[in-house]
């Protein structure tokens, strides 16, 4: 008996740590007008936003609250040019990420984001839209098992060059919708591990992407798509693009190759005769290169 007391008394004795995980606030995302910019209230000067997990901290004055229960858990601080947001544990992001770093027009660099908890997200719409700088952005943490929409998300991500999803397990998605529209200098993108299969709208998913070389489509699964219209419209590089797995039955296809000027194969199955094109006006228009097959 004296030894259990013995044990019990050390535990409480003992000095421990443990870290729960912080709640970012709902009023940094959700539309065009909550964003984090706005909420903030920066400008163009930031750069570089660095998302830390740190042990300890002192609160001051210095420091914005950004936490979801105003305890300050989550904290902001601008210096300079860098925007420091410090948390505990994991950052719980929102249920509706929208927008959330819409219009960091000069961002370069987002550090950290293996740091969030994104188990919750649904919508993942427009998130980095319009960050002409971002040049890079590693997503392969990311837990987009609940995501429904992509939709616009890296919109206008003018020099984005990589984009890592290889990790990036998606179920309940429905929409790709301008995912990567204008990321001019966007070369290769893995979405391999995409679950597609209740997306009904990829239309303008990679239309403009003018340096884009390749994509694999591969474990696409398009049987309930129904509007690809202009998805690869403007991607000048594309050699060839294999169609191979496709299985819509009823689709709107116009302008999906439009002014790929480089195509000169699509790779299709024995079965896309069959499918019903709702709509196929300007379906080829500016592919010059395009050789037919048989």
């Amino acid at each position: 008996m004296k030894k259990y007391l013995i044990i019990l008394t050390l535990l409480f004795i003992l000095p421990f740590t443990v870290f729960a995980d912080s709640y970012l606030t709902d009023s940094v995302a959700g539309s065009a007008t909550n964003t984090l910019k706005s909420f903030l209230n920066i400008g163009d000067e930031v750069t570089i936003i660095n998302f830390n997990s740190v042990d300890e901290y002192t609160i001051n004055s210095d420091y914005i609250d950004l936490s979801r229960d105003l305890d300050n858990s989550v904290r902001a601080k601008l210096d300079s040019n860098v925007l420091n947001i410090e948390f505990k544990g994991k950052l719980v992001l929102p249920v509706n990420c929208t927008a959330m770093f819409y219009r960091l027009n000069n961002i370069v660099n987002i550090n950290g984001l293996t740091n969030f908890d994104t188990s919750n997200v649904t919508s993942m719409s427009s998130m980095f839209h319009s960050c002409y700088a971002l040049e890079k952005i590693d997503l392969s943490s990311f837990d987009v098992s609940k995501v429904t929409t992509f939709q616009q998300m890296f919109q206008d991500c003018h020099n984005i060059k990589t984009l890592d999803f290889t990790s990036s397990v998606t179920t309940n998605l429905t929409s790709l919708w301008c995912t990567f529209q204008n990321c001019y200098l966007l070369e290769s993108i893995d979405m391999s591990n995409f679950n597609t299969s209740n997306v009904t709208d990829f239309s303008q998913m990679l239309v403009c992407c003018e340096n884009l070389k390749s994509v694999d489509l591969s474990n696409f699964d398009f049987s309930n798509a129904k509007k690809l219209d202009c998805m690869f419209y403007g991607c000048k590089k594309l050699v060839s693009i294999d169609f191979s797995m496709f299985n819509a039955s009823s689709v709107s296809m116009a302008g999906i190759f439009g002014e790929c000027t480089e195509l000169k194969t699509i790779y299709v199955n024995e079965n896309f005769s069959s499918i019903t094109l709702t709509n196929t006006l300007f379906m080829f228009e500016g592919c010059i290169n395009l050789v037919g097959g048989s």
